[in-house]
């Protein structure tokens, strides 16, 4: 059986590069801005996370020519 050890396929790289960098961006406003964040100030990264989840089709995510991740990809 293939050993899969939480590998993303190449075609998806770039989603995960993005949902990487939002990750890391908002971690460092938590850790040194956490005292003054106002719900304005998260707006424009809530934005771009519900364009992110509204690109998946019948509730996958796709590459770009259309072909659905791997079950195992979805969960990662």
């Amino acid at each position: 059986m293939l050993q899969r050890q939480g590998k993303i396929q190449e075609r998806f790289q770039d989603k995960i590069d993005e949902l990487s960098k939002i990750h890391s961006t908002l971690e460092k406003l938590h850790l040194t801005q956490a005292w003054s964040l106002r719900e304005t100030d998260l707006w424009s990264y809530q934005r771009r996370l519900d364009r992110f989840d509204a690109s998946r089709v019948n509730g996958m995510f796709v590459d770009a020519e259309g072909s659905p991740a791997e079950v195992y990809e979805q969960r990662v």
